[in-house]
């Protein structure tokens, strides 16, 4: 792994590995779209909890130093 250093010194902590790939997406017929809908409608509910509650989190460590 290679990075580029902000300062001097040595960094411990968790390390996040991003891999720049497309998602894969399966292609198949929707038959009930009103199903279909509600299930797109909870999963960005779900993705702005989600968001939600993990700046929350961070925003939290980030006062605590």
């Amino acid at each position: 792994m290679k990075g580029i250093p902000a300062s001097d010194g040595v960094a411990i902590g968790p390390v996040f590995i991003w891999e720049d790939k497309d998602p894969v997406v399966d292609k198949k017929p929707i038959h009930d779209t009103k199903k279909a809908l509600e299930k797109l409608d909870q999963a960005v509910e779900d993705s702005k909890n989600q968001t939600e509650e993990n700046t929350r989190k961070s925003s939290s460590k980030l006062r605590r130093k």
